[in-house]
């Protein structure tokens, strides 16, 4: 009698010590062991973006200083608005043009397309993604110049390094431009206002 009383006791304990002590700990366990997963697959990640660093940065290194200067102009890590305004001037003063009420302004943002795709799926990105990773400045200036001699203008101002994009573009008669002789008139005159965009990284 006394050794069913006595395995009633020790199975109750141990029913007992699996619910109250063994099956918390168990779980516990498994839960240290998926953080644990979580950090070493987190630190796996950070290796492979130190080597990806480590990798551009030497590509980057061999590039010669003059190219440097040309991939800064292209897309700069910052915003010299004073630069910016000379950059454009000199591209304008090339073709005989000088430009004249600039304005400079933040360009206001703008909701991401519902059309792009937005998921995480591997090689995309999500237009708000895209948009973090740099910023925008408005441009505005007017200048006045024959049309062809304008358009010209505008081809050296697409071609040049500086990632820019034509956001208004208003033309107004404003008259003839005299020859020499100043008895014959030249070709016409616009006042061409303009408003363009560029970019630089965050």
């Amino acid at each position: 009698m006394t050794k069913i009383i006595l395995s009633i006791i020790l199975s109750g304990i141990s029913i007992f010590a699996i619910f109250y002590y063994v099956k918390p700990t168990y779980n516990e366990a498994k839960r240290t062991l998926a953080s644990a997963a979580k950090y070493d697959q987190a630190l796996g990640k950070a290796k492979e973006i130190q080597a990806l660093r480590q990798s551009l940065l030497s590509q980057y290194n061999l590039f010669s200083d003059i190219n440097r200067a040309k991939l800064n102009k292209l897309l700069p890590d910052d915003v010299d608005n004073v630069r910016l305004v000379l950059d454009i001037d000199g591209i304008a003063a090339a073709r005989g043009i000088r430009i004249g009420s600039v304005k400079v302004q933040a360009a206001k943002d703008k909701p991401a397309d519902s059309n792009v795709q937005t998921g995480n799926a591997v090689g995309f990105i999500s237009a708000e993604q895209a948009s973090s990773k740099y910023e925008t400045l408005i441009l505005q200036f007017s200048a006045t110049a024959p049309y062809e001699q304008f358009k010209l203008f505008l081809r050296d101002l697409e071609y040049s390094l500086r990632i820019v994009d034509l956001t208004d573009l208003t033309i107004t008669q404003v008259g003839s431009q005299r020859t020499s002789t100043d008895q014959n008139t030249g070709p016409s005159l616009y006042k061409f206002s303009v408003g363009i965009k560029t970019y630089w990284l965050k």
